[in-house]
């Protein structure tokens, strides 16, 4: 989402998905040692009048081995560990991840985020060497208001 009359050049778009942000500074960091684990809460907008604020959670890990039971093992604990939250996987799709690999994460019988492998043509794209699993979960409404 495009901001207008930005003050500066380096903010002129509002982000609406953290993970777009942990792949490419995993590709910034293609030169380091794996296994690279990496996470970050933030604030994503999306359209509506006004515009819409959430914070959410992401995470990726990539590594020869990555799979999605370990990647699933990191947001139930996240969630557990931190706020006291439990959550189910439900298979599902989105442009992001591979086909098969996908599941949309629930909470309290409400959809609230997506985890799974990160598609092959993101990998490419990236110049990334090593499967790449990852999930992004709405933290607004679950723990922040």
């Amino acid at each position: 989402m495009s901001v207008m009359d930005s003050k500066s050049q380096e903010h002129t778009i509002l982000r609406d998905f953290i993970l777009a942000g942990l792949i490419s500074n995993l590709s910034s960091n293609i030169h380091e040692p794996y296994p690279q684990k990496t996470f970050e809460t933030g604030t994503v907008f999306s359209k509506g009048n006004p515009v819409n604020e959430e914070i959410h959670l992401a995470c990726i890990c990539a590594h020869n081995d990555a799979n999605f039971s370990e990647i699933k093992s990191i947001l139930q604990s996240a969630l557990k560990t931190g706020f006291n939250i439990q959550c189910e996987t439900k298979t599902s799709s989105h442009p992001t991840f591979s086909e098969g690999n996908t599941a949309e994460i629930i909470v309290k019988g409400k959809p609230c985020g997506i985890i799974g492998k990160i598609d092959s043509k993101v990998i490419v794209n990236f110049k990334i060497r090593v499967p790449v699993f990852g999930f992004e979960v709405k933290l607004s409404g679950l723990i922040f208001d």
